[in-house]
């Protein structure tokens, strides 16, 4: 990737996280006045999404890595019959 396309990806992750935490930062000033089965409710279903994010993205990486595999193996194949 070239500068300019860190630097997009920089602001665009840095944005994402400053609204994330000022979100996180404005609901732990309210917890107090919320009902606990809520707040446990809430935890689950962030614990949830962030469990089957962290699950999604080790699975494309196997499936990125396994098809890097595969191209290293028929760019060989292809050498060997060229030879």
């Amino acid at each position: 990737m070239n500068a300019i396309k860190w630097a997009g990806l920089g602001c665009l992750l840095g944005g994402i996280f400053l609204l994330i935490g000022y979100g996180i930062y404005k609901f732990l000033e309210v917890i107090g006045e919320i009902h606990p089965i809520v707040r446990v409710a809430l935890a689950a279903i962030v614990v949830g999404i962030v469990i089957l994010l962290v699950a999604l993205s080790f699975e494309r990486y196997e499936e990125v890595k396994g098809e890097e595999k595969n191209k290293i193996k028929i760019i060989k194949n292809k050498q060997k019959k060229e030879e």
